[in-house]
């Protein structure tokens, strides 16, 4: 028998008694006996009250529990926010030490650049590179790249591994339209007097187009 199942002190502990042990005792006041359950010094039992509060305490800590549960699976953190910065400064040193018109795109106050560095890459050989992203306002990527650097490893390095594009590319005087197999990635690529220019995004072709044609020198000021 469990300790949840025994008998409360007092009762009888044969099977099928279902009435109080009587003392013989007379009463003080001379009435009828006292019940066992009535004496002083019988203790209560407290165990279902005690079985309640346990029940409540562990049903709260499984509801608990599951919420925690739920917050975690469903809570994602907050992606941090495109950082917009001003290509100018950069542009404008750029345009001073290299060897071929530094060029940045004329777009709408919604479109964000996103970086623009003029330093070497892997497969640049040392020679600097202008580099200018920018995110438009479809949250899409493009960017413009130059460099005096016109091997095909440099190419292949800012367009992915690029390819010669199939007939739905379209055609711009002195430009050759490429896709990386890889991820679909556009690009245009101009290679004139020396130097190597490159348009590319993962916009359509329309877009990318638009944003080659904007493109104009940066003005050096002063000497």
């Amino acid at each position: 028998m469990t300790a949840d199942a025994a008998a409360p002190p007092g009762v009888g502990q044969h099977r099928g008694v279902s009435e109080p042990v009587v003392s013989d005792k007379p009463s003080p006041a001379g009435g009828a006996p006292e019940s066992a359950d009535a004496h002083p010094g019988a203790k209560r039992d407290h165990g279902p009250l005690k079985k309640t509060v346990r029940d409540i305490a562990l049903s709260m800590g499984v509801v608990a529990g599951i919420i925690f549960l739920v917050l975690l699976v469903t809570w994602r953190p907050q992606p941090d926010p495109i950082r917009a910065i001003d290509p100018v400064p950069v542009a404008q040193r750029a345009a001073v030490a290299a060897d071929y018109p530094v060029l940045l795109p004329q777009v709408g106050l919604d479109w964000r650049a996103t970086s623009a560095r003029f330093e070497p890459t892997a497969e640049s050989d040392q020679l600097p590179v202008w580099f200018n992203g920018w995110v438009t306002p479809a949250e899409q990527y493009v960017a413009v790249i130059q460099s005096g650097n016109t091997t095909e490893s440099f190419i292949e390095e800012q367009t992915i591994d690029a390819l010669p594009a199939g007939p739905d590319a379209p055609s711009v005087p002195g430009w050759e339209a490429m896709v990386s197999p890889s991820n679909g990635q556009r690009s245009l690529v101009k290679v004139d007097r020396g130097a190597t220019t490159i348009v590319t995004g993962s916009v359509d072709w329309t877009e990318l187009v638009a944003f080659q044609e904007s493109l104009a020198p940066v003005a050096v000021s002063g000497p």
